[in-house]
């Protein structure tokens, strides 16, 4: 299988909003590598915003990888879907 060389040059965001964001991320393949510009563009947000959210644990906390921090696809999307999980198990505690 092809992978595209840099994910934030492949045509991630499908359409506007939240949507298409995660659209975006779970079409790659779990072992593609995301710098920070890269993962910027995917979610259309700037680098600043990325090293906030994982600064507020929002993303997990990439790798230094050849100098620049980044992370795999797969990463990305465990992390996500384990905070998923959390909050699901909240609400379902509280009755929600």
């Amino acid at each position: 299988m092809d992978h595209p060389q840099d994910p934030a040059s492949a045509p991630a965001v499908v359409g506007a909003g939240p949507a298409g964001v995660f659209l975006g991320l779970a079409g790659l393949p779990d072992d593609a590598w995301l710098t920070e510009a890269a993962l910027a563009a995917l979610l259309g947000r700037c680098v600043r915003t990325i090293k906030n959210a994982v600064r507020r644990r929002e993303l997990p906390r990439p790798v230094r990888t050849l100098g620049k921090p980044q992370w795999t696809a797969g990463a990305l999307k465990q992390h996500m879907n384990a905070r998923l999980d959390a909050e699901r198990r909240k609400q379902e505690r509280h009755g929600i």
